[in-house]
């Protein structure tokens, strides 16, 4: 918390989470930015998805189908929008829409 404080990011009405949990059940978060490594992708994605917010995810999904396949299933589930961050001029269709 201290290297957050001396960043001067909480001056600019920023929130810090030091808690995943904290971060999901925060009313005024819309959509959650996965950055991590892909092997760690999974459980904030789950954690965010269960609790009905939007996810963007770097690329690749995961390391195994398994893992994605569970990431997609609670997002069909839950009907929330997960995104996998892409390189422009990369033509794989990477968006799952699941709104409808």
């Amino acid at each position: 918390m201290d290297f957050v404080e001396g960043t001067g990011a909480t001056t600019h009405n920023s929130m810090v989470y030091t808690k995943y949990e904290d971060l999901y059940t925060d009313s005024g978060v819309d959509i959650v930015n996965v950055g991590l490594l892909h092997m760690l992708h999974r459980n904030p994605c789950l954690g965010a998805i269960a609790v009905r917010k939007c996810v963007l995810y770097e690329k690749p999904t995961g390391v195994n189908t398994r893992k994605v396949d569970d990431i997609i299933a609670l997002a069909k589930e839950k009907r929330v929008f997960v995104m996998e961050g892409n390189c422009p001029g990369y033509s794989y269709p990477s968006a799952y829409y699941y709104l409808g």
